[in-house]
This record gives structure tokens, C-alpha cells and sequence, in this order.
């Protein structure tokens, strides 16, 4: 249980303080010009049953690992579906960093991408294991990425917002 928490916490953190390294911030957080914005699509973190559940314990900890690696001054903005868990996770990665929450409906992920390119500020989107795919083809990934299974809660895609192409 300990390696499934901690080794991706690692990896997120790699990923984040490379992404520091090369995103070169101005004085007000702000990518330098000609440097495209990130974005941090992650899935919900661990919740229990039912029709809109809480987090569990294990997800209230990985939310709070996300929250310490990823509340960075830098953030502006955090996007969850309206479900519980996806605004519990949310919350905590806001927490840290003053970023606001925007809630979003993964029926229409095109409205969504669409606001991501027009801010074009570094946040998260918090999504569900049947729309974070999706979503990180439309922000530039390869097709073909594996599908996320149920109990699965560590994947994370850092998306530039450049170079995109239409849901």
C-alpha cells in the first residue's frame, strides 16, 4: 500500500519540479512569453461507494500528497467534475495555492478544453477514469493510452497547451 501512495507521489513530484525548471515564471506566476501554459490531468482520488461518495481515508491522503506537490504559487485554477470525490481531491490541491475552483460537466470535455486554451494558465483538471483519456488526447496526447482501471488513482498526464489539437 505504501509503494502504490508513495512511488507515484514521487513521480508527480519529478514531473512538477522538471516542470518548474522549464516553465520559467515571471513576477506574477505567470509562464514567460513564448512558454506555453501546463496543465495536470489527474484522476479523482481514491473514494468509497455509492452514488456520489466521499474520499476514503487512502484518498484524503493521496489529495493531500497532490496538494502539497501540486498548490504551488504558480497554479492558477482548478477544474472537478461536481461529484464529491472530485471536489474533495480539488479542494485540497486548492488549498495550498489560493487557486480558484471551476466546476466543469465531463459530458462536454470540448467546453472545457476550449476554456483551458483560452486562459492558458498553468492548473489541474480533476477528472474520472472514463473521461481523463479523453481529454489528454485532446490536449495533445497520443491515441492508445492504456484505459484506467477501477481501482486505479495514480494516473497523471502534464499537458502543454500549445499545439493542440480539436476534440
Amino acid at each position: 500500500m505504501y509503494v502504490r501512495i508513495v512511488l507515484p507521489l514521487l513521480l508527480l513530484l519529478a514531473l512538477i519540479l522538471y516542470s518548474v525548471a522549464n516553465a520559467a515564471p515571471g513576477a506574477d506566476g505567470a509562464a514567460a512569453a513564448g512558454d506555453a501554459a501546463r496543465v495536470w490531468l489527474l484522476r479523482h482520488a481514491e473514494a468509497g461507494s455509492g452514488p456520489d461518495p466521499a474520499l476514503t481515508p487512502a484518498g484524503v491522503a493521496r489529495a493531500d500528497g497532490w496538494h502539497a506537490q501540486l498548490g504551488s504559487p504558480a497554479l492558477r485554477r482548478i477544474y472537478a467534475t461536481d461529484t464529491l470525490r472530485s471536489r474533495e481531491t480539488a479542494a485540497a490541491i486548492a488549498a495550498d495555492a489560493g487557486a480558484e475552483l471551476d466546476i466543469y460537466d465531463p459530458a462536454h470535455p470540448e467546453a472545457l478544453v476550449q476554456l483551458l486554451r483560452e486562459r492558458s494558465e498553468p492548473a489541474v483538471v480533476v477528472a474520472h477514469s472514463n473521461t481523463l483519456n479523453e481529454l489528454a488526447q485532446a490536449l495533445g496526447a497520443d491515441a492508445g493510452l492504456p484505459a484506467i482501471a477501477h481501482d486505479e488513482h495514480d494516473r497523471v498526464y502534464l499537458m502543454p497547451l500549445r499545439d493542440t489539437a480539436p476534440l
